[in-house]
């Protein structure tokens, strides 16, 4: 079976980081798909790029004096890294996945998700930041929202909140319900770094492939929860 992985495509970049106004945005469609190929308005949108899976969490603090082994990016390093993709040729990013709190982290790694329903504000300021500095540089993001693999946390611990399998994530009414919370956190939440929240614009939109998911994946999971990321 098909692997799949329920990403964001936030285009400042392959669609709209969301708060992008007149002042910092180059962009001005969403990233669509039609018959196998992906569109940037009516022209046909084709990239070869970078990951950078430290993008959204830093997992190699090596200082001296750091408590543990993550940290947040700061500006410098995130303006650094997508203007070296620019300079490169790049016009597309992809993040490693959303960092949820796994049962062996305390609070002190600054995961975005920190339990059911709890969101690490300082980790999405962060976020909002490299959607800020993505557009200045002329940089479509994807954003996977979910992890089959426990490195950063996934669909397993957001499972074990409720005390059940990774594998029930794509069925369990209760799990997919806390799943869609997360995403209708990432996609409606108000940028703190732009200044143009409400304005018509093109915003964050889900897309499902990728490479990184369980073949458990159902087709009624498939047919629902990116429809639900849609809405928004």
């Amino acid at each position: 079976m098909k692997s799949y992985l329920f990403t964001l495509i936030a285009s400042v970049g392959l669609v709209s980081t969301g708060l992008a106004g007149p002042d910092v945005s180059g962009f001005h469609h969403f990233i669509t798909a039609h018959d196998g190929k992906l569109f940037d308005g009516s022209a046909e949108f084709r990239f070869i790029s970078w990951n950078i899976p430290n993008l959204l969490i830093i997992e190699d603090n090596f200082a001296w004096n750091a408590p543990n082994d993550w940290i947040l990016p700061d500006e410098f390093e995130l303006t650094d890294a997508f203007a070296s993709v620019r300079q490169l040729g790049g016009t597309v990013v992809r993040s490693y996945s959303v960092p949820i709190q796994r049962a062996d982290e305390n609070a002190s790694i600054p995961k975005y998700v920190r339990s059911l329903g709890q969101y690490n504000e300082d980790g999405f300021r962060s976020f909002d930041l490299a959607l800020k500095l993505a557009n200045q540089e002329h940089i479509r993001l994807i954003i996977p929202l979910i992890n089959n693999w426990p490195w950063q946390g996934g669909r397993e611990d957001l499972a074990s909140w409720r005390g059940k399998t990774k594998d029930e994530f794509w069925t369990d009414p209760q799990l997919i319900a806390d799943f869609e919370d997360m995403v209708r956190h990432v996609l409606t939440r108000t940028n703190t770094v732009m200044s143009c929240a409400g304005q018509p614009r093109p915003g964050p939109q889900p897309l499902p492939p990728s490479s990184r998911a369980s073949t458990k994946i159902t087709s009624s999971w498939m047919a629902t929860t990116p429809a639900f990321g849609r809405r928004y």
